[in-house]
């Protein structure tokens, strides 16, 4: 995903195919129902660290490391650029 794409999704609602989830430190019940949701339908782009308005809040930077919950590879890979302090 390129800056350009990310910066499109975070400017649209939230719907179908698109969800913001905060999830600053670990990941929610409603993230997986949300992925649940997204795999029982045509899928959909799940952003982790955006709250529902599309601001970006961050995750912690160690989140992905202390959390084994937390995504490390694929689709779902959290990108540096998008920790905050």
């Amino acid at each position: 995903m390129t800056p350009q794409h990310l910066e499109q999704l975070l400017r649209q609602e939230e719907g179908v195919t698109l969800e913001f989830k905060q999830s600053r430190d670990k990941l929610n019940r409603d993230v997986y129902e949300t992925i649940c949701a997204f795999l029982n339908r045509q899928g959909g782009t799940l952003l982790l660290g955006v709250a529902d308005n599309g601001t970006v809040c961050g995750i912690e930077q160690d989140a992905v490391t202390r959390n084994p919950s937390f995504p490390k590879s694929g689709a779902f890979k959290a990108s540096k650029s998008l920790f905050k302090g």
